[in-house]
């Protein structure tokens, strides 16, 4: 697996990088470190490469790099997109926070830039403890929204199948059902009330079959899967879970159901990645909905 880190080297981006760690030891991962100089005319980026190398530590895999300037978001986000095609990465990883004086990596515009027009999965990573803390938490259990679109399942796919998570880290698939599919039918439906018991079980019934024909074909390729739904907005709900959890890494698709504001670019996954508690990684549906060109921030 390739995966293009782009850091700035900002202590935020070295939380990124100690993320790395928690994936688990891989010597097949190739990881292409993208720098941004800090701005100063004698910073050729090899300071963050030390830093970013010293963050990540006894990592297994094998690293690369190449290191460029740029003033604006939209150049950054663009050389972001142009260098993960040129290195055949299969995941773009950036920090939740960059350099705050040269606004670089923020949430808002880089980040959210790259999220949108990436097309393969991107990571904003969030290190849960500080850089000094050893040893490292593994990854123990990631989170996953479901709502019984073709992109939230492909999203399950990758991380279950594509992301090197550590032997035993659990995946946890959460669908999100509006809050009016939560009333309660009547103990015994009749007549009219027998078709109202119908209309609001329906949905659950339905959740409960995405999630187990999902769940047995990830339990079939070795994944260790827990299900659940719940009822409410689904960014509060995704983030709820994981902090009950205490889960690492949530994953949604960047296209949900059409027509319903469920996890999509521009509603959740914004929501997610200024509010998460822990990593987010959105996944672009394997058709590719690629309208547009360019980076607009």
């Amino acid at each position: 697996m390739r995966i293009l880190f782009a850091t700035d080297g900002s202590d935020s981006n070295l939380a990124a990088a100690r993320f790395l760690l928690r994936l688990g030891h891989h010597p097949n991962v190739h990881v292409h470190l993208l720098i941004a100089p800090d701005g100063s005319q004698h910073d050729d980026g090899t300071f963050a490469l030390n830093r970013t190398k010293e963050a990540i530590g006894d990592f297994a895999g094998n690293f690369t790099r190449a290191a460029f300037r740029a003033d604006t978001t939209s150049e950054i986000a663009d050389r972001i997109l142009v260098e993960s095609e040129i290195a055949g990465a299969s995941l773009i990883v950036v920090g939740a926070r960059g350099h705050s004086a040269i606004a670089r990596f923020l949430l808002g515009s880089v980040a959210e830039a790259v999220a949108r027009h990436a097309s393969v999965p991107v990571l904003v990573a969030r290190s849960p403890e500080p850089i000094a803390v050893e040893p490292l938490a593994p990854l123990t259990e990631i989170i996953v929204g479901i709502d019984g679109s073709t992109g939230a399942t492909d999203a399950a796919m990758f991380a279950a199948t594509v992301l090197p998570l550590p032997p035993g880290c659990t995946v946890r698939l959460v669908m999100v059902l509006p809050k009016a599919d939560k009333i309660a039918p009547p103990e015994t439906p009749t007549g009219a009330s027998a078709e109202n018991h119908d209309r609001h079980d329906a949905p659950m019934h339905h959740a409960e079959a995405v999630l187990s024909d999902l769940r047995w074909e990830l339990e079939a390729r070795g994944t260790k899967v827990a299900t659940e739904t719940v009822c409410g907005d689904p960014s509060t709900e995704l983030i709820a879970v994981a902090e009950r959890e205490r889960a690492g890494l949530i994953v949604i698709g960047s296209r949900g159901l059409s027509g319903v504001e469920r996890l999509f670019i521009g509603s959740v996954s914004d929501r997610l990645l200024w509010h998460a508690p822990c990593s987010v990684l959105i996944c672009r549906p394997s058709s590719g909905d690629n309208e547009g060109e360019g980076v607009h921030t």
